[in-house]
């Protein structure tokens, strides 16, 4: 699966509530339809970004590049978002 394939390459445990998430055939399409056209990055394109002593997973754009949605590797099931 695109969840396996990223935890392998990132090198981290995701957590339970991104991994059911993402299990759903649908994930990115109910993101792009409901977040006002934002840019949801695909799995297969995660990156672990550092933000002060935070690290998190970027997962959508916003449309215009002024922002972006990350959730923290805090090893919590459920994560906290940022954006």
């Amino acid at each position: 699966s695109d969840i396996e394939e990223a935890e392998h390459r990132l090198g981290v445990k995701l957590p339970e509530s991104v991994c059911e998430w993402y299990s759903k055939i649908d994930a990115i399409d109910l993101l792009k339809k409901h977040s006002n056209n934002d840019d949801p990055i695909p799995v297969k394109d995660w990156r672990i970004e550092e933000w002060g002593s935070q690290r998190l997973v970027p997962f959508m754009n916003e449309n215009q590049g002024v922002c972006k949605w990350a959730f923290q590797l805090s090893g919590s099931n459920d994560p906290p978002v940022y954006v």
